[in-house]
């Protein structure tokens, strides 16, 4: 049973999230009669795949406007869920009310047409990386928290992430790449790093740019950078291994280059050594 005093902590925990009446009414059916408590935990639990709880999430949000159809979208909802990585952003930041910067990302499950977002918020946003877990792997994530009105997960303190099975290699090597290639995953290792710049817009705004060669036994290659992965290259050392997932493969002047932007992902990680070397 929670106590007065577990209020304020589960506020913090769950900011932005749930509000008091929220954890109130939570906190209310924990301690319900066992016949009421099953009923509830019923509600607001939800294991299964990518699209099972998108389809959850939208019978939710459908419901027609009764006063009972209102509270069932209030209640906090928990998943676990079991599923493919279908994309992987980079880590970005973002600032609290209170002015803290707080690591992010956003993972996408399940398979093209249906798919379902899960924001990594804090270490958990850098533990992907850490663990490589990449396009097409299978994971299983436990205990992540249901935005309705957003129709995605978020994680809280309690979530976990656990990679269950490596994908199957949908790398292209470098010396395979031709023009206009899109959405591919290319790997290779770092032969040369050029500093981030900053370039400003029409609106007022800067996006950050970079460049990097990267070479596999048979040829090497420029990529342009942009936004969040020119920013991954601060992170870079020559010799590393980086794997760029979604990206575009287009001609400049006459020569290939590889390009990767804010929809892409910059893996840096000594784990793909032995795929780049195949």
């Amino acid at each position: 049973m929670h106590g007065e005093d577990s209020i304020g902590e589960l506020l913090d925990r769950y900011s932005g999230m749930a509000t008091e009446g929220q954890i109130r009414r939570v906190m209310h059916e924990e301690q319900a009669p066992a016949s009421e408590q099953t009923a509830a935990s019923a509600e607001r639990a939800v294991t299964s795949d990518a699209k099972a709880i998108a389809d959850f999430i939208s019978s939710r949000s459908a419901s027609k406007s009764t006063k009972a159809a209102e509270e069932l979208k209030k209640k906090i909802y928990y998943a676990d869920v079991n599923d493919i990585v279908y994309r992987v952003f980079n880590m970005t930041t973002f600032r609290t009310g209170d002015s803290k910067e707080v690591n992010m990302r956003v993972v996408v499950l399940g398979k093209e047409g249906n798919t379902l977002r899960f924001v990594a918020r804090g270490s958990l946003a850098s533990y992907i990386d850490a663990q490589g877990i990449e396009r097409g792997d299978k994971v299983l994530i436990r205990k992540s928290l249901i935005n309705i009105e957003r129709s995605e997960l978020k994680s809280i303190s309690d979530t976990t992430i656990v990679k269950l099975g490596a994908s199957e290699s949908t790398v292209v090597q470098i010396s395979n790449i031709d023009k206009e290639m899109r959405n591919v995953d290319i790997l290779g290792k770092v032969a040369a790093i050029y500093p981030i710049r900053y370039i400003s817009r029409e609106n007022g705004a800067s996006i950050a740019t970079s460049r990097i060669t990267i070479t596999d036994s048979g040829r090497s290659m420029d990529a342009s950078l942009w936004g969040s992965s020119a920013i991954a290259t601060a992170a870079m050392n020559p010799n590393d291994y980086v794997k760029l997932e979604f990206c575009t493969v287009r001609e400049r002047y006459g020569r290939l280059e590889i390009y990767a932007n804010d929809l892409s992902r910059v893996l840096v990680t000594r784990k793909l050594a032995g795929k780049a070397e195949r």
